[in-house]
């Protein structure tokens, strides 16, 4: 959505969308390449600069990472990638964060590791050689960094503590061993979200599956991920055979929203407390 006018807003679909009518019609732009998809990430500095990165591929082998910017809104857009991998048998991009203290750093999460722009993507530079997953964004103060990883090999909360220059992974399932002693199941942690407004502190979603059997809670870490400890509030420990928590999001003022899917409930944490709201 457009700080500036709450009728306009953005899409990324198999190229770029804008819509100046609350999302009734949609424009496509013309300068954005039509296989784009992926996040879009706007600057926390001017909200006509977006950024989206995706990945080119030719044919079944090399994968190109690319990262578009545009400066006016969607109406251009520009290819930077100089310095990001030109192309492997496997280069996927996973995604964009802008930092939201400092103009044009941006960071990018490949397989091949974590880059750093300064310029708003006209160079890069690679910070850490490791796979973290997903950037899930930056702590509120400090050079703290949180990322998610979901593969074949393990599912797991990833932190650094220096801006994206080394990594450790502070909650995690290696789908073979027990995360926590006598929890047992395979987890998988969907989605992560800093707190707006505590540093470092954050909130991690968790799926926990017991053959058919999926349980759902949030986790809480107040310490930048040395512990954690389940939300007080949610139903505990959230069973369902089928559904489960759907979406982990959090609001400027500090609040965070979770909704369960199939019972339609959402809560809102407020603090360390927690109320649930109408079903919406």
């Amino acid at each position: 959505m457009s700080p500036a006018d709450p009728s306009t807003l953005y899409a990324v679909a198999q190229g770029f969308y804008v819509s100046h009518d609350t999302g009734l019609s949609w424009e496509r732009s013309l300068s954005a390449p039509p296989y784009m998809n992926g996040d879009l990430v706007q600057d926390p500095f001017d909200s006509a600069t977006m950024y989206v990165a995706t990945t080119c591929c030719f044919g079944s082998a090399r994968r190109v990472p690319e990262v578009w910017v545009t400066t006016d809104a969607g109406v251009r857009w520009t290819l930077r990638n100089s310095g990001l991998p030109q192309g492997g048998d496997s280069e996927p991009i996973h995604n964009l964060v802008a930092h939201p203290r400092e103009p044009g750093v941006l960071l990018a999460s490949l397989s091949t590791g974590v880059y750093r722009t300064e310029n708003q993507g006209r160079d890069w530079t690679r910070l850490a050689e490791t796979d973290v997953g997903r950037l899930a964004g930056f702590d509120s103060e400090s050079s703290l960094v949180w990322a998610v990883k979901n593969d074949l090999v393990e599912s797991a909360v990833g932190r650094s503590l220096d801006g994206g220059r080394s990594w450790a992974f502070v909650l995690r399932d290696s789908h073979h061993d027990d995360p926590a002693p006598g929890t047992g199941g395979e987890w998988y942690f969907p989605a992560l979200v800093p707190d707006p407004l505590r540093s470092n502190g954050a909130y991690s979603q968790v799926y926990v599956s017991y053959g058919a059997q999926l349980i759902s809670p949030v986790w809480q870490t107040l310490d930048a991920g040395d512990s954690w400890t389940m939300t007080a509030g949610l139903p505990s420990p959230w069973p369902e055979p089928v559904e489960s928590a759907q979406g982990l999001s959090s609001s400027p003022d500090g609040i965070l929203w979770v909704s369960r899917c199939g019972i339609n409930d959402v809560y809102a944490l407020e603090s360390r407390d927690t109320r649930e709201i109408d079903p919406r």
